[in-house]
């Protein structure tokens, strides 16, 4: 990524979520799908918020997936020291490296603010993104 790019993802101004409605929506259709998966299972997930930005998504969605626990992952230095007011907190990023989880460390993966900032995404969402343990849900 250009530092020029940096530089404005970085900006504190810069708004870096896309308002309650649609997290809202993406929660409801992710604690669906745990619950159909987790059907036979009594066991909390591990969901990789992967560009969470400042989390106010994820704090929007904490409420409809309860029990279960949200890890919010960025590059952005400045949106990981708002997140983590709401959530637990990683740097990483879907470039130059990767992200810092294993194989199989995750249930589901959500991208409800990263994707469309990717030049590549599918190449670099399953390259880069670790693969949930199965079976996986994972949402855009």
């Amino acid at each position: 990524m250009s530092p020029a790019l940096r530089d404005f993802y970085e900006n504190p101004a810069v708004p870096v979520a896309s308002g309650p409605d649609r997290s809202r929506r993406q929660a409801r259709m992710l604690a669906h799908a745990l619950r159909t998966e987790a059907a036979d299972k009594n066991t909390a997930a591990t969901i990789l918020d992967i560009g969470c930005g400042d989390g106010t998504a994820a704090a929007t969605a904490l409420p409809l997936l309860r029990g279960h626990r949200l890890i919010g992952v960025d590059w952005s230095q400045d949106a990981l020291r708002r997140a983590a007011r709401h959530l637990p907190v990683v740097r990483g990023e879907l470039t130059d490296g990767g992200l810092p989880f294993a194989d199989g460390s995750a249930d589901a993966c959500v991208f409800s603010e990263v994707v469309e900032h990717l030049v590549a995404p599918d190449a670099g969402a399953r390259r880069d993104t670790p693969r949930p343990a199965p079976p996986a849900a994972i949402c855009c």
